[in-house]
Parts: C-alpha cells; structure tokens; sequence
C-alpha cells in the first residue's frame, strides 16, 4: 500500500523509557551556569505516543492522519520539562507501479512544566518517493516550515549603550529544506541507508540566520536471538550570517561570524519481547563544535525504553 497500512486499517505505539543526560542545558565548553540552574546533568521519564490511519483510497490517491504526543520528566532540572503534540495528515498520488508523491502537512506545539507555551511549529513536506526493487528506495523531498517561540525565550532585553539587542535573538522564522535518502537491503539482515540535506533558516532576528549542509548514514543488522542493532552518524557544517550577540551581558566580543559544526552518533539495541512488546536501549553522543563559546557544548545520552504496539510498524 502507498501509506504502508492497509486500508481501513490504523496503526498505533506507545513508548515509556528513563534518560540520564549529562548536558540536559547545553553548556558550552567555557560558560557558567546561572545560579537558578542547579546544575547540567540530569535523569527523566520519557514516554511518547502516536496513531496512524488511512482515511481513504481509490486506484491512484490515498490519504490518512497521524496523531503524536510526547513528553519527559526531569527529576532535578523541572524548568526542561517538555510536553508536545503533534498532528498530520498525508495525501498520496500514484505515479506507477513503483512511485507516488506524498503531501504531508503537519503542526507541533511545546509548551513547558509551568504550562508556559514554549513553542509552535506550522509546515509541510512534499515528496517524491521510488521503489528501485534491488537497488533500495528513495525520497526526494522538500520541507517548508514556520516557527514561533511563544513566550520569548532568548529575547530578554539586553540594552548596550541604549539600543536593545533582544531584536536580533529573535528566533521566530521560517525553515527551508530540501534533501534525498535512499536506503537498500545489503542481505538479508543488513539494511544501508543515507542521505543529504540543504537547510535555510530566516529568523527576525539576525541571530539565528543560518544555512546547513548535512549528510547521515545509517545501517541496521539483525543479530541473533531477535536482536536489531542500529547505528546512524550525522554530520551537518552551519554557518551564520551574523557574528554572535552572546556571550551574555555585553560588551559582546565576538567579531567574525558564528559557524558550527554538528556531530551526532547514535546506537540502539533493541528486542521483541512479544508480538506487542519490544524493549530498546540507547546511547547518543551530540558535539556542536562552534566559533562561538556558548554553543560549543558536548552531550552525552543514555536510555532504556519499552514499547507497545498494534498493527502494522
């Protein structure tokens, strides 16, 4: 099927697991927390929940929803507390026997522990996506997205000799992007996927106007007694239009624009238990090597999950 559930059938997951996070704030190498923070690391509860359903199919179009939410708990660290749902809908239109295109728009919003609105998160994605029989699967896509910080995080006033700064942290914007990946079943028991991606981001203010230019690669192998192993690394060089306004207070010292470096790698191992049941372990390792001292930070997460499902995955 287009939308990989069978029509009039729906889909649907739960997963509840703990997280120790040795940078829960993301300081940077050469920052000092604020004396409200008590510290950087920390242990939570994490759980997160979605729903999937084809709604419609005739010969060559088929549509459907999908609802998510998603949540943590800090045990010291409350303020990083998050809560998000998420919603989307897809519309798919056969191309042949071996492609379709997907529209796929989709909202998000986050507030905070305090029940602050923390952030929204409004687009869509439209893809074109191939079956290559042996040689693996593809999608080309692009992505359009718009986001608004909802209480004005990073815009505190910051006033150097009568002008206020706050407008240049203005991260509300939009988001471009547009990439491909492809994934091919090496045996039996190995699958290789990759991909690249071109990003654009247009904050209001000067801040956070970036361009990304990143590329992943993944493999996943099954290992004896139902075990799965996946690994993807991901790399993505950032550079700013602007130099940084941090650190902060002023007087601000940085004088050539801001460029970063992400690094990610990440490792699950995971099992069915039964025929609705699976248990995960996780580790991630996150470097953002940056020009600038407050977003140069390392990160360090390890997890433990266990997940129910019904249908098709």
């Amino acid at each position: 099927p287009i939308s990989g559930i069978e029509p009039g059938h729906w889909s649907a997951a739960a997963s509840v697991g703990i997280e120790w996070d040795d940078n829960v704030v993301l300081r940077g190498d050469e920052v000092t927390l604020p004396a409200s923070i008590s510290n950087q690391s920390d242990w939570s509860v994490w759980w997160s929940a979605e729903a999937r359903a084809e709604l419609f199919r005739t010969e060559n179009w088929a549509g459907g929803a999908i609802g998510g939410y998603f949540g943590n708990a800090h045990f010291d660290l409350h303020e990083f507390n998050q809560q998000t749902p998420t919603a989307s809908l897809w519309l798919d239109r056969k191309i042949d026997d071996a492609s379709f295109v997907r529209l796929q728009p989709f909202f998000g919003y986050t507030w905070t522990d305090d029940t602050r609105p923390y952030l929204m998160n409004v687009g869509g994605v439209l893809s074109y996506n191939r079956n290559f029989d042996e040689a693996g699967a593809g999608s080309l896509y692009s992505s359009f997205g718009y986001r608004n910080y909802l209480y004005g995080l990073g815009k505190p006033p910051v006033i150097v000799n009568g002008v206020d700064f706050s407008k240049e942290r203005d991260r509300d914007g939009t988001d471009f992007r547009v990439g491909y990946q492809h994934a091919i079943d090496v045996t039996d028991t190995t699958t290789l996927r990759g991909g690249i991606e071109y990003g654009r981001y247009e904050s209001d203010g000067n801040e956070y106007n970036q361009e990304s230019f990143g590329a992943h690669l993944g493999v996943h192998q099954a290992l004896p007694w139902r075990v799965g192993l996946d690994v993807e690394g991901l790399y993505s060089y950032e550079p700013y239009r602007h130099a940084s306004s941090y650190p902060d207070p002023p007087p601000f010292v940085n004088s050539v624009n801001r460029r970063d470096s992400y690094f990610h790698l990440s490792a699950q191992l995971d099992r069915p238990i039964t025929d609705w049941l699976s248990i995960a372990a996780y580790y991630g390792y996150t470097h953002n090597d940056s020009n600038t001292p407050v977003f140069d930070y390392d990160r360090n997460v390890i997890g433990g999950y266990l997940t129910v499902f019904y249908g098709p995955q």
